[in-house]
């Protein structure tokens, strides 16, 4: 009987671990596609589409674990991010406060707006995977 039970006891343990290993394994292939650094292209306001400006200087890496870093220019931030679809929303944090990106990433092409559309002060931004 004893010599049942132990066999039992390691029977739950690896099935336990395999179930532990399932659910922490991989994750979604198309957010595994999405991790990688983005470039700055151009950005514009809302009410100004056909004045597009260099975004050279803004990139924004989206790291595995849902976490991204931004830089535009000196400034650097720390973020989340996350993608359903196509659709991306990226936050970044400054003391607290949140910034949040919303928009589509489709084959290496991310485009963001901050702000609310109706917003005059709303900005999109696009951006190449590097």
């Amino acid at each position: 009987m004893k010599k049942n039970l132990k066999w039992i006891g390691i029977l739950l343990a690896a099935l336990l671990l395999c179930g532990l290993f399932t659910a922490c394994g991989g994750g979604n292939e198309a957010e595994k596609a999405a991790v990688g650094t983005y470039v700055g292209e151009v950005y514009w306001f809302i009410g100004e589409p056909d004045n597009k400006i260099d975004n050279s200087g803004f990139t924004i890496e989206l790291a595995s674990g849902g976490k991204a870093h931004v830089t535009r220019d000196s400034l650097s931030l720390d973020g989340t991010w996350k993608l359903d679809g196509e659709t991306i929303t990226v936050t970044e944090t400054l003391f607290g406060l949140e910034n949040v990106y919303t928009g589509t990433l489709v084959d290496g092409k991310l485009t963001v707006t901050s702000g609310d559309p109706s917003d005059i002060w709303s900005v999109t931004y696009t951006f190449n995977k590097q």
